[in-house]
């Protein structure tokens, strides 16, 4: 575990062992997103994208809810957003169904981090492999702490729903979960609307052409108007809506030309100009014939080449 005696977090999962954070860094972002957008991921949907962040430059370390959807809660008592609260050893910050508690760092610790350049450097070790002074003879120095290693590499294995109690008595007051009835008859309402707030709280995921579902891969070639067939196969559509918006920039130039007949083939495009007569393009595809569909082909080089430019398509 990365520097055992310096600030930490102790976070306590919904439905998990607890797994230790070390405040390694001068500013830990907090929030679902994956890294490197955060520092520290809380992967569930009652967390934002950017929730929080933790500034460890000075002490006292302090917490900043970035105006997240739910907010944070520090000791139980919900913090302004966008303000800075100092951290004291032992305090609570709440965030979605997760408990953070703030382990400040110990003397040690706090004296090697206000240690004047000067005397820090004096305690280098001097070229050729002397020992540090203050040390024993030979020692070695100590290993350095790790520089913001994150804890939370894999997603866990509790992003279902619960079995015990629902996730939505965190918005109750703490009188509403003294008896365990409520606690399940909320999971009747959260398994219901449970589909529908993942949706929601996940919406860009529909927005990207590699994720998307199926159906909404010609909606968003509508939207961004690119031109795909219906025949083409679905990867291909994908990778046209990803490339949209540079394909539209370099229509009519050949990068652009080669590009888009390099996303329909999955093969080596080759294009050359006036060849064979003046104002003639010759296209090259290095694909089998037997996937490659010509119909297609000429009507993304029609798309591209300007009226009175005609072309020939050869396939290698």
């Amino acid at each position: 575990m990365a520097d055992a005696l310096g600030a930490r977090l102790i976070i306590r999962m919904p439905d998990g062992p607890d797994v230790v954070f070390a405040l390694a860094q001068p500013v830990v972002r907090i929030g679902r997103n994956p890294a490197p957008q955060n520092d520290l991921v809380l992967p569930h949907s009652a967390v934002s994208r950017y929730h929080a962040r933790i500034y460890c430059d000075r002490l006292p370390y302090r917490v900043q809810d970035v105006g997240s959807s739910n907010g944070t809660a520090l000791n139980d008592a919900p913090v302004a957003p966008n303000e800075m609260w100092p951290l004291t050893d032992g305090d609570i910050i709440g965030i979605g169904p997760f408990r953070l508690t703030y382990v400040a760092p110990r003397e040690s610790d706090q004296a090697l981090a206000i240690e004047p350049p000067v005397a820090r450097a004096e305690a280098e070790i001097a070229a050729g492999g002397q020992a540090m002074p203050g040390t024993p003879g030979g020692a070695e120095p100590p290993i350095p702490p790790s520089q913001g290693q994150r804890v939370l590499s894999e997603p866990p294995p509790w992003l279902g729903m619960p079995t015990d109690a629902s996730r939505w008595l965190q918005h109750l007051p703490p009188l509403y979960a003294e008896e365990g009835f409520l606690g399940r008859y909320l999971l009747l309402f959260e398994d219901l609307l449970g589909p529908a707030e993942q949706a929601i709280a996940h919406f860009d995921l529909f927005l990207d052409p590699e994720t998307c579902p199926d159906d909404m891969v010609p909606l968003l070639a509508q939207w961004l108007g690119v031109e795909v067939a219906e025949r083409w196969p679905l990867a291909v559509k994908r990778q046209l809506v990803k490339h949209g918006a540079w394909l539209h920039r370099a229509r009519g130039t050949l990068p652009g030309l080669k590009r888009h007949l390099e996303i329909c083939t999955g093969g080596a495009a080759e294009i050359s100009e006036n060849d064979e007569r003046p104002h003639t393009i010759v296209v090259r595809i290095a694909a089998p014939q037997e996937t490659i569909d010509r119909p297609l082909l000429s009507e993304v080089i029609r798309y591209h080449c300007p009226a009175h430019v005609g072309f020939a398509l050869r396939i290698d």
